[in-house]
């Protein structure tokens, strides 16, 4: 018969891998008490003690002192530290110890020293006629040999060419002589030398028979090996002397196997207790049965471990939330088909009946045939990451201060609204109160606050199913009508909301528009326009509101408004990138000093020529040009052209005549505006006490702390700075000292009051004189009568500009009547 293996109490997992690890031995199984009959072949006995639950006097009784097994060398398994000392106690060198678990690597070593072990010992007793055979297996062993008289090596007679064998050499990297020269204790690792000398005098004493251990040897480099000895006493009748056979195998590669696994399940222990959940295995059934649980399953579900393991008090799937069971259950089917992950984020009952978030990573555990064996992953509690996830996309998807859901949850729901073709019609309501904005830099920004959260709250009570609200942009809301039938439920709705705005803010005296928007006639718009169109009309219906329009419809006329302002926005865009510039053109009124009587100065004033709509008037393109940010690079090329023309007219010998050039607040508060400005100015070797900077009432709107740092700054350079259009917006006398300019000029409405108005009746006289002592200088504007200009000279006024002067015109024909003096002519008035 072939070679075989005798084993007994092998788990299959074990089994399976003493079959691997044989090279080609036949394993054959029987039963605890059972006696085999032994057969030629059979060279091994493998045991595992634990498993089959001997104590060491049946493990005597049945195996080791077994005649039947007394030809077999004998490998005994056991994880009982206990039953392992009593064992190696033993005097039997047919012995060997192994530590559970199996590793395939070490055992397949172990049984190949055992066949070894078992030839070498046939092989050492055998007839003298076997020496031939002897002396060609020791230099080819593939164990070390090591053959001593008393622990010490034999250097001459019979014995001196088998005291060492060359795989003893290559085991500790030494020559035989080096070995022979220096002795086996100096190679012998210190903290295993004296345990190995015990038992070595304990084997010349006669005491024992055998011994084996696992120690190391030190190599030349320092390192050290980890081997596995077994010494025999050998006695042979002839010689009256003792000899010890040493068997030595490297095992360093079952060692650090060893200690891998050692640290990999303390990591792992370590782990486990520290997770934020619970390991689990668990069979695929109706109630994920669990078969193991770690620690953590108390802190994360609430219950004992013994509590839920086997189902003794509930069973997993009873503490998953109903909602998610037959999903995760579906998942998993496609997982197993596919022999993937498992992966999936739901909600357990704790034993207080809390709920927690979990994330859940499992795997199908398979058999070597690929048939499903159980489940195995972790649990882990999620749930603080869940609610920073869910107030994460509320903070994403609602205004945090109204609570109301924000613009883009209102784009997502029309998005779905389009996507599913609802039917009807359906309109926004848009609600304008950006005037509170001005309430806030007077009164701060809580008072705001405070408006905006009682008109959301006041609002929230129109809410239904039919009427949905947002917060959109600061400032405004918005209603989404998801049906209505007629124009008139929009108008009483409207009204409605009105009269609550006014409960509201008719004290405050604040005002808001209501803008309205029927989807069904604009169908054909995108979000963002419609939203735009929404916009437009309730900023219309809020620029009304002293003309009591409460609301207004978006239509067609708005549309092609809309139309018409993006098609200047897009020819301004070009003209700032560089492409036709000339769309953008000055032309320049003179300024006359009364005093003197000549022209001192012109203003710059831009022109926009439109490819389609031709000439359109500053008060359309400025306004857009300051919404858009565009005033800032189309403002620079108007600064460019009013300096060059500047110097066209030094060049003609006007060297007297100043510029002066309408500056919006968007450009002076951009940080690199006094940079840029003297750029300018050096390019066109200009003086800044020949440029007057004119700024609008439109800066009360900034902060004037910010505003008068920046003017100052213009005026330590030596610019000029006016206050333009004095009297038409925010600013009083009183707000005029606050800012640092050097010049107001007065606007056309009070200039025409003097064709009204008897002279004692209007009040133009007396600003003059207030700005005057203020230390300020004084330009009229829209002057276009003699009478208003003898008048203005008579109350001092400083300067005169308007149609009685000249109209603005082109800089050609400016350098032609400067060079003809015709002003006079062209005014039919002498300067």
């Amino acid at each position: 018969m072939s070679e075989y293996i005798l084993a007994v109490g092998l788990h299959e997992e074990e089994f399976a891998i003493l079959e691997r690890c044989s090279e080609g031995a036949a394993i054959l199984s029987f039963s605890e008490g059972e006696t085999p009959s032994i057969e030629e072949g059979g060279f091994l006995l493998v045991v595992d003690a634990s498993s089959s639950g001997f104590s060491l006097e049946a493990l005597q009784e049945n195996i080791l002192e077994n005649p039947a097994f007394s030809g077999l060398q004998k490998i005994i398994l056991t994880d009982d530290l206990e039953l392992e000392a009593s064992i190696s106690r033993i005097d039997d060198q047919s012995v060997d110890l192994y530590r559970k678990p199996i590793v395939e690597g070490s055992m397949r070593v172990r049984i190949k020293r055992q066949r070894d072990l078992l030839r070498m010992r046939e092989q050492v007793k055998a007839d003298k006629v076997a020496s031939m055979l002897v002396k060609a297996i020791f230099p080819q062993s593939p164990i070390g040999i090591f053959l001593s008289h008393d622990g010490v090596t034999f250097t001459s007679g019979e014995y001196a060419d088998f005291n060492i064998n060359p795989m003893v050499e290559k085991i500790t990297g030494r020559s035989r002589r080096e070995i022979e020269k220096i002795g086996w204790a100096q190679i012998t690792h210190p903290e295993d030398l004296p345990e190995e000398l015990e038992k070595l005098k304990r084997l010349n004493a006669g005491e024992i028979g055998s011994y084996t251990m696992d120690k190391r040897y030190l190599r030349p480099d320092g390192s050290s090996v980890w081997v596995n000895v077994n010494v025999f006493s050998l006695s042979l009748p002839e010689e009256n002397k003792s000899l010890q056979l040493a068997l030595i195998t490297d095992i360093s590669e079952h060692k650090k196997m060893g200690l891998a696994l050692a640290e990999s399940e303390n990591y792992m222990s370590v782990l486990l207790s520290h997770l934020p959940g619970m390991a689990y295995h668990c069979l695929n059934d109706a109630d994920w049965t669990m078969k193991y649980v770690s620690d953590g399953c108390f802190e994360l579900t609430g219950f004992e471990i013994e509590e839920i393991v086997e189902n003794k008090v509930v069973s997993y799937n009873d503490i998953i939330v109903p909602e998610y069971r037959e999903n995760l259950r579906e998942e998993w089917k496609k997982i197993l088909r596919k022999k993937g992950t498992f992966k999936a984020e739901y909600e357990i009952f704790t034993a207080t009946g809390s709920r927690k978030w979990v994330m859940e990573a499992a795997q199908g555990v398979y058999d070597e045939k690929g048939k499903l064996k159980s489940l195995q992953g972790i649990i882990l509690d999620v749930t603080d990451r869940k609610k920073c996830e869910i107030q994460l996309v509320h903070y994403h998807e609602y205004d945090r201060w109204t609570g109301l859901p924000n613009e883009w949850s209102m784009e997502m729901l029309l998005q779905q609204e389009k996507e599913s073709n609802q039917v009807g019609c359906q309109a926004l309501v848009g609600i304008d109160v950006s005037t509170i904005y001005n309430k806030n830099i007077a009164y701060g920004f809580a008072y705001g606050q405070k408006i905006i959260k009682e008109i959301a709250d006041e609002l929230k009570t129109l809410r239904d199913d039919n009427h949905h609200l947002f917060s959109t942009y600061e400032y405004r809301f918005m209603f989404y009508v998801r049906s209505y039938s007629a124009k008139e439920e929009l108008i009483s709705f409207s009204e409605e909301i009105s009269r609550r705005m006014r409960s509201i803010l008719r004290v405050e005296r604040i005002g808001w528009g209501i803008g309205i928007l029927e989807l069904d006639l604009f169908n054909n718009h995108n979000t963002d326009a419609t939203l735009r169109n929404v916009l437009v009309a309730s900023e219309k219906s809020l620029a009304s509101f002293e003309e009591d329009l409460r609301f207004c419809f978006f239509d067609k006329e708005m549309e092609l408004a809309l139309e018409r302002e993006n098609v200047i926005m897009q020819e301004l865009t070009e003209i700032a990138s560089g492409k036709g510039k000339d769309r953008l053109y000055l032309e320049y009124q003179a300024i006359l000093d009364l005093k003197t009587d000549t022209i001192c100065s012109f203003e710059a004033l831009a022109r926009l020529q439109s490819d389609r709509f031709g000439l359109v008037s500053p008060l359309e393109f400025i306004p857009l040009s300051e919404k858009s940010k565009l005033i800032i690079p189309l403002g620079e090329l108007i600064i460019m052209k009013s300096l060059l023309f500047l110097k066209r007219l030094r060049e003609e010998g006007h060297d007297d005549i100043t510029i002066a050039v309408n500056i919006s607040p968007v450009q002076l508060l951009k940080r690199e505006f006094t940079e840029n400005l003297m750029h300018m100015m050096e390019a066109t070797q200009t003086d800044p006490a020949s440029v007057c900077l004119e700024i609008t009432e439109s800066v009360f709107d900034s902060t004037i702390q910010e505003m008068n740092r920046l003017l100052e700054e213009l005026r330590r350079l030596g610019f000029s700075i006016a206050l333009d259009d004095f009297g038409t917006g925010h600013s009083s006398l009183a707000r005029e000292t606050e800012l640092h300019v050097c010049c107001v000029k007065i606007d056309k409405f009070f200039i025409r009051q003097l064709q009204k108005f008897r002279e004692e009746e209007t009040v133009l006289s007396s600003i003059i004189t207030m700005v005057h002592k203020q230390g300020l200088s004084v330009i009229a504007e829209g002057v276009e009568t003699e009478e208003q200009k003898q008048y203005l000279r008579l109350h001092g006024c400083d300067k005169i500009q308007g149609y009685l002067i000249s109209r603005p015109r082109p800089e050609q024909e400016v350098l032609k009547m400067l060079s003809d003096n015709t002003f006079s002519r062209d005014n039919n008035s002498r300067l």
